[in-house]
């Protein structure tokens, strides 16, 4: 079934990915009162973070990670 995913236009995957984007932040936002924003990079862990999982990593190069956001706020 997957092989049909490749008849969907780029645009509309994005479309899917902001409208479901939207939705959990909305839903975080209104049972959490988090106040979270859809124009800032976030990153987060599903379950717990652990040694093995390396959040460490995200800041060991703070070039590479200031790039990555740069580049996220196009």
């Amino acid at each position: 079934m997957l092989r049909y995913a490749l008849n969907i236009s780029r645009e509309d995957v994005w479309n899917a990915h902001q409208r479901a984007r939207r939705l959990l932040l909305d839903r975080v936002n209104r049972e959490t009162n988090a106040g979270m924003k859809e124009d800032v990079l976030t990153l987060g862990f599903a379950r717990r973070a652990t040694a093995y999982k390396r959040a460490d990593l995200l800041v060991h190069d703070i070039g590479r990670l200031k790039d990555i956001a740069a580049r996220t706020r196009g």
